[in-house]
């Protein structure tokens, strides 16, 4: 069950550990199955197998029925009511999540990755002081983490303070700090800082030993979503996914972020298409491992 985790929170981290994102996904899946098989009542377990479950796009009510189950043996479970808030976003309901993600901050409220959900879930949302509030909260707590950091970059540009932005230090999500220039009227530099990032992809898939380069192709769809240009944000969130089950995260893609975007036929479209493959391809990774 702990190493299910490990594997997907790689996933929602974008951490480089040498096994391709999918294949990672899938031994989420298979291991937390065979964490079941062998304790049918372990919490830990049915938390990790929901997890996956949301995480590559896999029936609801199956992640649900993981999530009640995690619950009902132990309703102190922080993950479990922070990990089902997935659910109740991706059914539509984002402030009966919002209010689970606070409920597991409450239950355990010293662990950085419950600050980041109910940020992420702000900033859905549209209440960026919160996003910035929580996100900071998780960086105090654990500084070498820079998915609260470009959390609180991304609320600052929506809050209209892009020069915030542009003070903080983003690690990998150099892209936030183009779309960051680029709100401030800096086009050029802009474009010059994203230029570098795609240049540097293209000459080496392998140049940062610490994060996937699903980072950089999220906040360069979300870098040309901001400035309205449908065909580049789709080609961009089309490596995401390629590189990953997460891909872009669905809590950015329906952030105010993707605005100029999201209505467009072709892009909702494509990008429901991209989604529609991931768990099936996940289920069949994790079926070859559990044959071997």
């Amino acid at each position: 069950a702990g190493l299910s985790t490990a594997h997907a929170l790689a996933l929602t981290y974008r951490y480089r550990i040498d096994v391709d994102d999918y294949r990672s996904a899938a031994t989420a899946l298979a291991m937390a199955e065979q964490a079941l098989r062998l304790d049918p009542d372990l919490v830990g377990a049915y938390a990790a197998r929901g997890y996956i479950r949301m995480l590559a796009l896999g029936p609801v009510e199956a992640a649900a029925a993981d999530f009640e189950r995690a619950r009902r043996l132990q309703a102190s479970s922080a993950s479990a009511h922070s990990w089902y808030s997935r659910v109740l976003a991706r059914n539509g309901d984002v402030e009966a999540a919002f209010a689970e993600a606070e409920r597991a901050v409450s239950l355990d409220p010293l662990h950085p990755g419950r600050m980041i959900a109910v940020a992420y879930l702000a900033l859905h949302l549209g209440r960026y002081e919160v996003a910035v509030r929580r996100a900071s909260a998780a960086v105090n707590i654990e500084p070498d983490l820079m998915l609260p950091r470009a959390i609180q970059a991304r609320a600052l540009l929506l809050m209209g303070e892009a020069l915030q932005c542009l003070e903080m230090s983003l690690g990998p999500h150099a892209v936030i700090r183009a779309i960051c220039l680029h709100e401030l009227g800096r086009a050029p530099e802009a474009s010059a800082v994203v230029d570098s990032v795609i240049r540097v992809m293209e000459a080496n898939p392998a140049h940062d030993d610490t994060f996937t380069d699903v980072v950089r192709a999220e906040d360069l769809a979300t870098y040309y979503a901001w400035l309205g240009d449908t065909n580049r944000s789709l080609q961009w969130a089309s490596r995401a996914y390629a590189l990953s089950p997460v891909g872009v995260e669905a809590r950015v893609l329906e952030s105010a972020l993707f605005d100029r975007v999201r209505e467009a036929a072709p892009f909702a479209n494509a990008i429901q298409r991209m989604r529609d493959d991931i768990w099936e391809r996940v289920l069949r990774e994790s079926a070859e491992l559990a044959l071997r």
